[in-house]
C-alpha cells in the first residue's frame, strides 16, 4: 500500500468509525430515517428538480446551470424537512432506558452508522477517481505544463497521484466494481482534459464539421463578435461569462440546444486530439 492510499484509507477509517458512533448514539429508527431523506432528496432532486428554476433565473445564470443547482436545492430541501420530521418524532438511543433496548438501538444504529460511512467514503472515491482523470488528461498533453497555471500545478498533479493511488491492488478492484460510471464516459473526460490544456487542439476542434455548423449559427457569431465577450475571455473572467446576457439567453434558445444535441462531442474531440498528436510525432523522431 503506498503512501496515497495509506493517507486516503487512514481517513476514511476516521470518519466511519465517528458515523458508527454517531449511529450509536441516534439509534436504528433515526438512522433509517436518514436512509429514507436520502432516497427522499435524491427523488425529489430527479422528479421535482426544475421546480427552483424560474426563481433560480434570477440570478442571470443559463437553464443548462440553473437545472443542476435547482436539483440540488430541492434534494436539500426534502433531505433536511424528512431529517427534521424524523428527530422531531423518533428518540435516540441516549433517549432510552438503560438496557435490552438501549443496546438494540445502539448497536444496530452503529452498524448502519458503518453503511453511512462507507457509502460516503465510496462517494468521495468517485469523485476523486472523476476529478483525477481529468486532471490526467491536462498533465498527459506536452504543452500543459505551459499553459496550467503555476498556482494549479500542484492540485492537477495532487489528483492524478490520489486517482492513480486509489486504482491500484485491491482497492482498484473494488472501486471498480462499485463504479456505475461507463469506461467510455472516462474516456470522454481525459480527452477533454487533454483538449483543455491544448489550444492548437482546440483550434482542431472548433475545424470539426459539426463545430463549424455552431460556430456559423447567427446566435453564436453574435457572441463570438461581441467586444465584452471577448474582453471577458481575453481576461479569462470566465464565471462572469457564465451570467451574461447575450450568452445566458443563447444557451436558452431552443434552436441552439437543438444543433448542439446533434453534435458528436466524442468524434470531434478524436478529430482533434488524433491530428495535434500526428503533427507532434515527427517533431518527436
Amino acid at each position: 500500500m503506498d503512501r496515497g492510499q495509506m493517507i486516503f484509507f487512514g481517513l476514511a477509517g476516521l470518519f466511519i468509525a465517528y458515523e458508527a458512533f454517531r449511529g450509536w448514539r441516534l439509534g436504528i429508527v433515526r438512522q433509517l430515517i436518514r436512509l429514507g431523506a436520502l432516497v427522499s432528496a435524491y427523488l425529489a432532486g430527479i422528479f421535482l428538480g426544475g421546480m427552483a428554476v424560474p426563481v433560480l433565473r434570477l440570478t442571470g445564470y443559463p437553464d443548462l446551470i440553473l437545472k443542476p443547482v435547482s436539483m440540488a436545492l430541492i434534494g436539500i430541501v426534502a433531505y433536511l424537512i424528512v431529517s427534521f420530521v424524523g428527530r422531531v418524532l423518533f428518540k435516540k438511543t441516549t433517549d432510552q432506558d438503560f438496557g435490552l433496548v438501549w443496546l438494540v438501538y445502539g448497536v444496530t444504529g452503529s452498524l448502519c452508522g458503518v453503511l453511512f460511512g462507507l457509502f460516503f467514503v465510496t462517494m468521495m472515491a468517485l469523485a476523486i477517481r472523476f476529478l483525477g482523470t481529468l486532471a490526467s488528461g491536462i498533465a498527459e498533453e506536452p504543452n500543459s505544463s505551459a499553459q496550467v497555471p503555476t498556482s494549479k500545478k500542484a492540485t492537477v498533479a495532487g489528483l492524478v497521484e490520489m486517482k492513480h493511488a486509489l486504482e491500484v491492488g485491491i482497492a482498484g478492484e473494488v472501486l471498480d466494481t462499485v463504479d456505475p460510471i461507463p469506461k467510455k464516459a472516462y474516456e470522454l473526460i481525459e480527452k477533454l482534459g487533454r483538449l483543455s490544456a491544448n489550444p492548437a487542439a482546440i483550434s482542431r476542434f472548433l475545424e470539426y464539421p459539426g463545430a463549424i455548423e455552431l460556430t456559423q449559427m447567427k446566435e453564436i457569431t453574435a457572441l463570438r463578435d461581441d467586444p465584452e465577450i471577448a474582453r471577458a475571455v481575453q481576461e479569462r473572467r470566465y464565471f462572469s461569462l457564465l451570467k451574461h446576457p447575450r450568452i445566458t439567453r443563447t444557451a436558452n434558445n431552443p434552436k441552439v440546444a437543438e444543433q448542439v444535441g446533434k453534435f458528436d462531442l466524442e468524434k470531434a474531440l478524436d478529430f482533434a486530439l488524433e491530428a495535434q498528436r500526428s503533427d507532434v510525432q515527427p517533431a518527436e523522431r
